[in-house]
């Protein structure tokens, strides 16, 4: 008899990221703590990890038992987020490891029905006051701390869960278990977006780029530059940050001019979108980590 025939799903997990449109389970790891390890493996909890996230399985006779269990000693769960790459780190609008520090990520449960997926509430331990990034509490006292120490730095986030209390009435009612669905959403990072042009034949009289939506010259702001090798350059800074999407249509577009004393002809290329490879970071004054795009385009 297979696993899907003895045991039921009634928990799953699952991180998605903006930037991909997607989720990202196969880019990381998701793996409960030592308290969250024993109490499954004690009441005979599997786990299965797919493309899908982390799912979670109890026999199909250890229903009855473990839904009043868990009704009765209003049991939290806690998992570490780890193997986080260099990229998600620059596509991410948080900085996902920084100074020993970690992302707590508690579920919330109000206003949310039955079937849904369970969004986070993010709290960040050991933030300085007054940081643009933290919400909630910033000191947590967690059962796992002395673990978490011991783990590998590759841990830069923290789930907790408890199931709602929507999910022991439906359970009542129908005995049998509806699995509850966790979503993690991180969301795009939004980033300084730099166009370099480079007008190798010096034949265009006015260079200027836009948005393809609603044409604006004043978006970007243009100066002369000198790339590696000599070339000169025109750069363009965005005057406003832009979030990054992997797969959206261009955003921009360049236009292009010839002018004389009797005529003014304009032609238009679509710009490419950033790649995760252009991708730079620096720090700024207040030491906060400042992520940009450097695209060059030739015409």
């Amino acid at each position: 008899m297979g696993l899907a025939d003895r045991y039921t799903e009634w928990l799953r997990i699952s991180v998605f990221h903006e930037y991909y449109g997607r989720a990202i389970n196969d880019m990381l790891q998701i793996t409960p703590a030592l308290c969250t390890r024993e109490f499954f493996r004690y009441y005979g909890v599997r786990m299965k990890n797919d493309e899908a996230g982390v799912r979670l399985l109890i026999g199909t006779k250890q229903q009855v038992l473990f839904a009043n269990l868990l009704e009765n000693r209003k049991v939290d769960f806690y998992f570490f987020l780890e193997g986080a790459d260099w990229f998600l780190d620059l596509i991410s609008n948080i900085e996902l490891k920084k100074h020993n520090e970690y992302f707590y990520f508690e579920s919330l449960e109000k206003g949310k029905e039955l079937g849904d997926e369970i969004d986070f509430h993010l709290s960040i331990p050991g933030r300085k006051k007054g940081s643009a990034r933290k919400k909630g509490n910033s000191t947590l006292d967690m059962p796992f701390e002395q673990e978490l120490r011991k783990r590998d730095k590759q841990v830069w986030g923290v789930l907790k869960l408890r199931i709602p209390s929507k999910w022991f009435a439906a359970f009542k009612k129908r005995q049998t278990l509806l699995p509850v669905s966790y979503c993690l959403t991180l969301e795009s990072r939004e980033i300084e977006w730099r166009y370099s042009i480079v007008d190798r034949r010096g034949k265009y009289d006015q260079i200027l780029i836009s948005e393809t939506k609603k044409p604006d010259p004043s978006f970007f702001t243009g100066r002369e530059k000198e790339l590696i090798g000599g070339q000169k350059a025109l750069e363009f800074k965005s005057s406003a940050l832009k979030k990054l999407f992997q797969k959206e249509k261009s955003l921009f577009q360049l236009e292009l001019y010839k002018i004389n004393e009797h005529t003014k002809k304009k032609m238009v290329v679509l710009l490419p979108q950033p790649e995760i490879k252009q991708l730079k970071q620096d720090t700024n004054s207040k030491g906060e980590l400042c992520v940009y795009a450097d695209m060059v385009v030739h015409v």
